[in-house]
């Protein structure tokens, strides 16, 4: 059962990287900063999403938006 839950997920960061791909090349921005402060919020989100996962997913998902909202508000 558990191995099923998470059978998709190569094609769900596939996915995911693509449309990060795409959206940070559509970015109206003129700076280098706000430019790249997208793309680092967006990896930084994309990773801790991969990793927590990969690990089985133990923590809730709310625990999860918390915590990933208080690093993003860091930039």
């Amino acid at each position: 059962m558990e191995e099923e839950r998470f059978e998709n997920l190569p094609v769900l960061f596939s996915r995911l990287d693509t449309k990060k791909d795409h959206w940070a090349s559509s970015l109206p921005t003129d700076t280098i900063k706000d430019k790249y402060s997208a793309v680092g919020k967006m990896g930084l989100i994309n990773s801790i999403t991969r990793k927590w996962l990969e690990s089985g997913a133990k923590e809730s998902p709310e625990e999860m938006i918390d915590y990933i909202m208080s690093l993003i508000t860091l930039f």
